[in-house]
């Protein structure tokens, strides 16, 4: 198999000159799944995609959506940030209300935008900086230090003794 493009737009073409020689969906589909595996486009879009051009459509680009836009704007993740300095342990949902935007919005700003991931009590930064790095090799190196004195071992206390 030729290693070859397999965006949505390339497959589309590939779709409309196929669907020039006469060739059908099924046909169609069998192609895109020889020359592009498991990225080749459903059976579903296929059919859409020949019904498209058999109505007269040139334009291989999908049609614009109504909706919500799917990028996240900097006014739009400074007001996150905001929501969240006046208070970190606030839920997805409750963010969610106070900003406007869906859960899927604000899951996607706070994970891959700001970086930020929820632990019990509240988000916090996902990635440690340097000196947070630095800081826990040093705690680590200083607790294998004690754990290899024979005096520390004894004075540890691991659950309650009473």
């Amino acid at each position: 198999m030729v290693e070859m493009n397999s965006s949505r737009e390339h497959q589309c073409v590939q779709i409309k000159f196929m669907q020039v020689f006469g060739l059908k969906p099924p046909a169609i589909r069998a192609h895109l799944l020889r020359a592009h595996g498991g990225h080749a486009l459903s059976v579903p879009t296929v059919y859409q995609w020949c019904k498209k051009f058999q109505s007269g459509k040139d334009d291989i680009k999908d049609d614009k959506r109504s909706g919500r836009p799917t990028k996240l704007t900097p006014e739009m993740l400074g007001n996150i940030q905001l929501i969240l300095e006046q208070d970190k342990t606030m839920s997805l949902c409750e963010i969610s209300l106070r900003a406007g935007l869906s859960v899927g919005t604000i899951h996607h700003a706070l994970k891959d935008k700001l970086h930020l991931s929820k632990r019990p009590a509240c988000w916090v930064a996902h990635h440690l900086s340097a000196d947070q790095k630095a800081c826990r090799k040093r705690i680590s190196e200083e607790l294998n230090d004690k754990l290899l004195d024979d005096f520390f071992l004894p004075c540890l206390v691991t659950c309650d003794e009473s």
